[in-house]
């Protein structure tokens, strides 16, 4: 009966189970600029350091924000799934994180969140009245768009295990009935 107990911990081990998912940290520094932005936009975000291509849900996100312009800007983040389409307007409500509201020239300020696991994506915006349909924004959808990630296991390694466990059972029990 112990052998049969050891076989069974033992295919019980063998068996993946499924690993925490590993939390990163992504540093990204962003810029409020008023000139040198892309055709069709007055006002603009810039991805200084760090990339939003790098964010996953579960990811801490460590934000570095400076207003490199002279109007008061600042930065705020929601889920994709919680921005206009459009880009005016979008609400402030269920924001993930924000910097300091109507920052001055050359401020800089420090916040940082947890992406949530559900998360679709991540939207920045400008949330100063007029400069989000003005072009101060930045998104990023994550596969699939609908915040899951594929986790990709070896499920043979587990059953293989198993099977070897219950056979080495089935050799020791009838050994013993010997």
């Amino acid at each position: 009966m112990r052998a049969v107990l050891l076989c069974l911990l033992i295919g019980v081990a063998l068996v993946p189970w499924p690993a925490a998912p590993a939390q990163t940290t992504v540093n990204l520094t962003v810029e409020a600029l008023e000139s040198g932005c892309p055709s069709g936009k007055t006002y603009c975000f810039k991805e200084t350091s760090g990339n939003l291509d790098d964010v996953q849900p579960g990811s801490v996100v460590k934000v570095t924000f400076t207003n490199k312009g002279t109007t008061p800007h600042e930065v705020t983040v929601v889920d994709y799934a919680d921005r206009n389409p459009e880009h005016r307007n979008t609400p402030r409500n269920d924001s993930l994180g924000a910097s300091e509201r109507n920052m001055a020239g050359d401020a800089t300020d420090e916040f940082e969140f947890t992406v949530p696991s559900d998360a679709t994506g991540l939207y920045l915006w400008c949330s100063v009245p007029g400069h989000e349909q003005l072009g101060m924004w930045l998104e990023q959808s994550f596969s699939g768009g609908n915040g899951e990630t594929t986790s990709k296991g070896s499920p043979g390694v587990g059953a293989i295990g198993l099977l070897v466990a219950l056979g080495v059972a089935l050799v020791a029990l009838g050994a013993r009935r010997k």
